[in-house]
């Protein structure tokens, strides 16, 4: 399980951001409001839930603790 990503935001659109780590951008879905407020470049620490199904994988991302334990 992907608990935390800690790197740089190289991309967002309005339900993703891209965090770059150790050479490996990872998409992970957050809510636009998020998206929108994460600064482009900067260095962020996510909180994650990592999402399985036979089809897929999905990476959700929180910038808070308590917003990951809530989801």
């Amino acid at each position: 399980m992907i608990h935390t990503l800690s790197g740089r935001i190289t991309e967002r659109s309005d339900g993703y951001v891209v965090v770059e780590t150790g050479g490996i951008g990872f998409k992970v879905f957050t809510n636009a409001r998020a998206a929108a407020g994460a600064p482009a470049g900067g260095a962020v620490r996510i909180f994650s839930h990592l999402y399985v199904r036979e089809d897929k994988l999905e990476l959700y991302g929180f910038f808070e603790e308590g917003a990951l334990k809530l989801f």
